[in-house]
């Protein structure tokens, strides 16, 4: 009999140990759950400070407002897929709390064309606006250091790009084929464009580096035909194979007076056009 009561004993210790366990866990990664706000339902994920959003229950919604607190913690981050080919969504405001959009969170989204994104957003994750085929603009915030592989693939509305000083690298592919994409600014600072970058931006016309840019990697603006100018600073160490393929308009301006050693004996592989060295860009005229 006191074998058997003690028995159960250990079952029940050894049972409300493993619910301790879960709980500690579930205070640290988050329980996923339904969290009503005053106009939506929303899958969460919450820890002890923070909210994740992973979800909403309403998909034919079409202009989203995230809340700044859900259960009075602040909204930091968007979950991976949270917003999935959520086909009618137009709008999207952020508020800013938001610090990390994941990988695929707005992915497929057809009928997207404004998103004002969260001034303290650091990371655009993967994948993140792939396919947003009528995102006409977007303001990248100066916080913003990540730009995530194919954050921004195929958003062929896209006409106008601006790279702030808080980015270092842009991924690869993280603008391919934006085929509406007229201009695009680099900042200072932003030290990498990763391969394929802007690659098939068959409307870009007009590319402004600042002088930070290092490198420019391996089909950087591949096939950019209406690309008529483009001048390379002197901080440029390095271009990647083929990165002018298939720019069948351009003319390089380099401010630098010969090719760098440590650019790759096939950068111009595909380009037929001229190199000017040694450009020094004309002095503005003053205002009268």
């Amino acid at each position: 009999m006191n074998k058997s009561i003690t028995k159960k004993k250990k079952i029940i210790i050894l049972i409300a140990s493993i619910l301790a366990i879960v709980f500690v866990v579930g205070l640290s990664i988050g329980f996923i759950i339904y969290s009503n706000t005053d106009e939506y339902i929303f899958l969460t994920e919450e820890s002890r400070t923070s909210v994740n959003i992973v979800g909403i229950r309403k998909p034919s919604i079409s202009h989203l407002v995230i809340p700044e607190e859900i259960n009075g913690k602040p909204v930091t981050s968007i979950g991976e897929k949270a917003f999935y080919e959520l086909k009618q969504l137009k709008s999207v405001t952020m508020p800013d709390t938001v610090t990390l959009i994941r990988s695929d969170a707005f992915a497929g989204c057809t009928s997207l064309e404004e998103v004002i994104l969260s001034k303290n957003l650091k990371t655009i994750g993967d994948n993140c606006f792939n396919g947003c085929t009528s995102l006409k603009s977007i303001t990248i915030p100066d916080n913003v250091s990540v730009i995530g592989i194919k954050a921004f693939l195929g958003c062929t509305s896209l006409t106008e790009v601006s790279i702030p000083t808080s980015v270092s690298t842009v991924g690869s592919s993280s603008f391919r084929g934006c085929t509406s994409l007229k201009t695009l600014f680099i900042s200072l600072y932003v030290e990498h464009i990763d391969q394929f970058a802007f690659a098939d931006c068959t409307a870009l016309e007009k590319v402004t580096f600042g002088e930070g840019a290092e490198r420019l990697s391996h089909g950087a603006f591949q096939n950019c035909p209406k690309l008529t100018r483009i001048t390379l600073p002197l901080s440029l160490a390095y271009l990647g194979e083929g990165v002018f393929q298939d720019c069948t308009s351009l003319t390089i301006y380099s401010k630098g007076p010969y090719e760098p050693s440590g650019w790759n004996s096939n950068w111009a592989y595909g380009f037929e056009g001229e190199v000017i060295w040694d450009y020094v860009p004309p002095v503005p005229s003053p205002n009268k």
